[in-house]
């Protein structure tokens, strides 16, 4: 094993947990990118979290239970001299204590699985940028280079499960410019690239069957802005240095163009 693989995997936990600076993230996204063993690594690393996050049990508080919270941790009220106050027993004293505890990891439960949840959003957006700072450093950032969307929809055939929608939105000014393959969230994803003046829109896309549409989400990382949605089964991420009202211009427009084309893409 290398010393760049060891300090990789040093730093993979801290990596998906985002605890590392955009450069020490970059720096692990370029390794990651040539070290398929790495690479490998991280992925079953993140899968693992994802499978936490989706199929730990929850087991939600009984109404008895819910009930003892509520009365532990009610204000006691002194209405009456302390010395007519009855002499606590043991089991007065424990059961306060075992609400009170039982409060402490009911509340520690719900905010770790809402943390899973963020923690799992934040690590893909981290991954979306890297790439995206990767392919526009690259001096290669396609696979297939062309404006025609009759050229870049074929080449994705046979490489993947799915065919990635592939729009034309140069009347709308966000010209094609070509696809890509890549690797985030621990999968092969298409990447539809797109150009508006100097500015360069990455599209990632995933096989996401199964989950309700959702409008677009915008949000914003290190100075990119990023907007995310889902429909027909597919999770679309478009991110952009281009602003935020520009951005949600491009995904309003490319949503409608694919709606509309959708019979005869």
């Amino acid at each position: 094993m290398t010393e760049s693989c060891q300090r990789s995997r040093e730093l993979a936990s801290a990596y998906l947990d985002n605890e590392l600076s955009a450069t020490e993230s970059l720096a692990m996204e370029r390794h990651l990118h040539e070290c398929a063993d790495c690479s490998r690594e991280a992925s079953a690393l993140a899968a693992l979290s994802d499978k936490i996050r989706t199929q730990a049990r929850y087991h939600p508080a009984s109404p008895a239970l819910a009930e003892r919270v509520r009365t532990a941790s009610a204000p006691v009220t002194l209405s009456q001299p302390a010395t007519k106050l009855p002499k606590p027993s043991f089991f007065s004293g424990w059961v306060p204590r075992t609400g009170a505890a039982a409060l402490a990891i009911l509340l520690a439960g719900v905010a770790l699985w809402q943390f899973a949840g963020r923690n799992v959003e934040t690590r893909l957006s981290h991954e979306i940028l890297s790439s995206h700072i990767r392919s526009t450093l690259s001096q290669q950032p396609f696979d297939i280079a062309s404006a025609d969307r009759h050229t870049v929809k074929p080449w994705f055939h046979g490489k993947l499960n799915f065919a990635p929608p592939v729009i034309d939105l140069s009347p709308q000014g966000f010209v094609l410019q070509g696809g890509r393959l890549d690797f985030v969230d621990g999968r092969t994803v298409p990447v539809i690239v797109y150009g508006r003046r100097k500015h360069v829109v990455n599209l990632y896309i995933w096989s996401n069957p199964g989950q309700a549409d959702q409008p677009p989400k915008p949000s914003s990382l290190n100075g990119y802005n990023l907007i995310g949605w889902q429909r027909d089964g597919m999770r679309l991420s478009a991110i952009s240095d281009l602003a935020a009202g520009e951005l949600a211009e491009f995904a309003r427009q490319f949503i409608m163009k694919s709606a509309s084309e959708a019979p005869n893409s």
